[in-house]
């Protein structure tokens, strides 16, 4: 006879985590969107080179912004619904930013370090360490059976 697996107690810190993240990622995918639709209120924050930078990017480093931001919102959301596939979807995000920032530091045409200096690189960092903690944090809730 097979065993009906055991429930498991959703710990606190899963909503705290799920939540923060999830507030994190809809302002990355806000972001996004008012790049794509060039507000005026978000053209208005940039300055040229930024604006030359945004402007520049091919079709398909778009794409995988777009799968690194809403991948992200939805590894939030499956996180929140504790579904194992939210370990997914953070490493898809994840990847999706590694290829990014690797096209917007080594590949573009105008470098990201051009336009931000050190700022820029240093919130890349922080997105980095962000994303990284949030794939290892959902691969461990998932090893201890509280996503399903």
């Amino acid at each position: 006879m097979v065993k009906a697996q055991q429930a498991v107690k959703a710990p606190w810190h899963l909503w705290l985590v799920g939540i923060l993240s999830l507030l994190w990622n809809l302002m990355g995918a806000a972001d996004y969107l008012m790049a794509k639709m060039q507000t005026a209120e978000y053209v208005a924050m940039m300055s040229p080179e930024q604006a030359g930078y945004f402007n520049s990017l091919p079709a398909w480093i778009t794409g995988v912004w777009a799968i690194g931001v809403f991948g992200a919102v939805l590894g939030s959301a499956l996180l929140l619904a504790r579904r194992k596939w939210a370990v997914e979807l953070f490493a898809a995000s994840l990847a999706a930013m590694i290829v990014n920032l690797l096209h917007g530091f080594f590949l573009a045409k105008i470098s990201l370090s051009d336009i931000a200096g050190p700022v820029e690189n240093a919130f890349s960092a922080a997105l980095f360490v962000i994303a990284s903690g949030l794939l290892y944090y959902a691969y461990r809730q998932r090893g201890a059976g509280v996503l399903r």
